[in-house]
């Protein structure tokens, strides 16, 4: 049972990512870039495993009390969130470097695979140690294609408009939503006040919006692409 439950907790990563292949944009070099920045994602994992596992173990050197909120939050926030955000966008720049010049709309999409690549895998393992409800509830919000919007989008921003300051956000934003909402999970925290009892569910309903805003922006940005400045600059 708890097989089918997986299964069907892939349903929507599985549909979102073959509306962004199939059906944003009728070309074979941007369909073969989605399955290469799923196999990037795919491939994240790894390097996730190997950053995660030296800032684990260079915590667990610094700070001894383990159940301590301060050992809790540069858990949560840097051994979790940092490393796989930080893994993820890795994957999407060498994508972009063995690629052709994206659009706005190609960085949020193909940023957004790589973190359906790296949320299947994260998936499998969770299905060994969750329960079928949790299955269900990430299968539906989907967070790391969404933290991959996200991303994709200050991303694309920074590279249209030349204000680096887009880069900040487009690794600060995901790394502040991922690592609060691990962060507020954890028992012990949400103890502390009302407000971090209920942010998880605050977390998701905004990770909910987001993802329907970006689906809405991609449908229309699919017909008004809009390239690097370096692109569409009169020398050009």
């Amino acid at each position: 049972m708890l097989v089918v439950i997986f299964l069907i907790s892939l349903i929507p990563t599985v549909i979102l990512y073959f509306w962004m292949k199939d059906r944003l944009k009728d070309d074979p070099v941007y369909k073969e870039t989605c399955r290469k920045a799923l196999i990037k994602g795919l491939l994240s994992t790894f390097l996730v495993a190997l950053t995660s596992g030296t800032l684990n173990l260079i915590l667990a050197l610094l700070i001894k009390d383990r159940d301590s909120v301060l050992y809790i939050a540069l858990y949560n926030f840097f051994v979790l969130a940092f490393s796989e955000e930080a893994c993820k966008m890795f994957m999407m720049r060498k994508l972009k470097k063995e690629s052709y010049a994206w659009s706005s709309m190609e960085t949020i999409v193909f940023m957004t695979i790589v973190g359906i690549g790296f949320e299947l895998i994260e998936s499998i393992v969770y299905g060994f140690i969750t329960n079928a409800g949790q299955m269900l509830v990430r299968g539906v919000t989907m967070m790391h294609a969404v933290y991959g919007m996200i991303m994709g989008y200050f991303y694309g921003k920074a590279e249209y408009t030349g204000k680096k300051g887009y880069y900040a956000l487009s690794l600060g934003v995901p790394w502040f939503l991922h690592g609060m909402y691990d962060f507020t999970l954890k028992e012990k925290i949400a103890d502390i006040n009302d407000l971090l009892l209920f942010m998880p569910g605050i977390l998701v309903i905004v990770n909910m919006i987001v993802l329907f805003r970006m689906i809405r922006f991609l449908r229309k940005e699919r017909d008004n692409e809009k390239y690097t400045a370096a692109i569409i600059s009169p020398e050009e």
